[in-house]
């Protein structure tokens, strides 16, 4: 991660490793910025990262790869700060700084990606999507629930 970084941003990250979920959520409380870093693969676009609601849950700035469908739920400079897939070291640090460097926008974005959260992942914007899905699910004209 921090091949290629410049000095200034290496000296304002921690990579913790894992945490437990009690050391976790002491982090999270701290945390100025949330980083979820994925490659543009077939991999990465099967799988949805799940901690995603949960850092826009915070009202913090998100910086998130533009990966698969995760530019589908937010969008850049106003629900999270998007980089591009991959390898790209000047990217995030460019993202690390520009958040840093300016205090208000990223307060701006960590807004905007709790409103995200609330319009693309709450139960109220999930629950008739669910609904519709499972009313779909018929068997020969019967329920299958």
């Amino acid at each position: 991660l921090f091949r290629g970084l410049p000095d200034q941003v290496r000296e304002h990250v921690t990579l913790t490793g894992w945490l437990s979920d009690q050391a976790l959520q002491r982090e999270m409380a701290v945390a100025d910025a949330f980083v979820l870093l994925r490659s543009d693969d077939r991999e990465s676009r099967a799988l949805f990262p799940t901690r995603l609601p949960e850092y826009l849950s915070t009202g913090k700035p998100v910086i998130l790869s533009n990966a698969g469908d995760l530019a589908a739920y937010v969008e850049h400079g106003k629900s999270a700060y998007v980089v591009p897939a991959g390898d790209q070291p000047a990217a995030r640090a460019e993202a690390l700084v520009h958040l840093a460097s300016h205090p208000g926008e990223a307060r701006a974005i960590g807004r905007g990606g709790r409103e995200a959260l609330m319009r693309e992942f709450s139960q109220e914007a999930l629950g008739p999507k669910l609904a519709q899905f499972l009313s779909g699910l018929r068997i020969r004209g019967t329920d299958a629930i």
